[in-house]
């Protein structure tokens, strides 16, 4: 775990170039495998930007999206707004919410420039209390949780994450991410 949050925090602050030949390309942007991850080049207004991924998005097409999502996100975003991150009590001890939260974060944060801050759901751990409640057109809310069904449901300003296991929580993080840059 430790190894893989290193070789991601190399990936984003410092770039890599992307050498392989094959062609991985999906909706018109090239993914290069590297190691057990996909990277990808986008341009942002910062210039050409390198990012990395768990999942191709071609391994994601199974998964339902809202559409008015990016609705919301692209309105909070012009709007110069913040992205918050609320995790839910079952997944507080949980490291792959901490790697999902990661997928996320590197780009609202790094990429689009958005104040992008975290916490749990409930007041119960101390920390600041992050949920649909505050969402609003300055901020964005994404929750991640537990549940029967893998899902990326939006309320208005707030969209909640539920995987029906830990590990599909990667997953629908990547699945966000594509969507909220346009690559699905």
């Amino acid at each position: 775990m430790k190894k893989l949050l290193i070789i991601l925090a190399v990936f984003l602050l410092i770039g890599c170039s992307f050498n392989d030949t094959e062609d991985y390309t999906y909706n018109g942007y090239s993914f290069v495998p590297v190691q057990d991850f996909w990277g990808v080049t986008i341009n942002t207004i910062q210039g050409e930007t390198n990012i990395i991924f768990h999942h191709h998005p071609s391994e994601l097409e199974l998964y339902e999206f809202d559409e008015n999502t990016l609705n919301y996100f692209n309105n909070v975003h012009r709007n110069e707004g913040d992205f918050l991150i609320g995790i839910s009590e079952e997944l507080s001890t949980s490291g792959v919410v901490a790697l999902a939260g990661v997928e996320v974060s590197k780009v609202t944060g790094k990429v689009l420039g958005m104040e992008t801050k975290s916490g749990f759901t409930t007041e119960d751990f101390g920390t600041r209390v992050v949920n649909c409640d505050n969402a609003s057109t300055t901020k964005f809310v994404l929750v991640f949780k537990l549940g029967e069904e893998n899902s990326i449901i939006t309320n208005y300003y707030c969209s909640i994450i539920t995987a029906n296991e830990t590990n599909n929580l990667i997953e629908l993080a990547d699945l966000f991410v594509y969507k909220i840059l346009g690559i699905m």
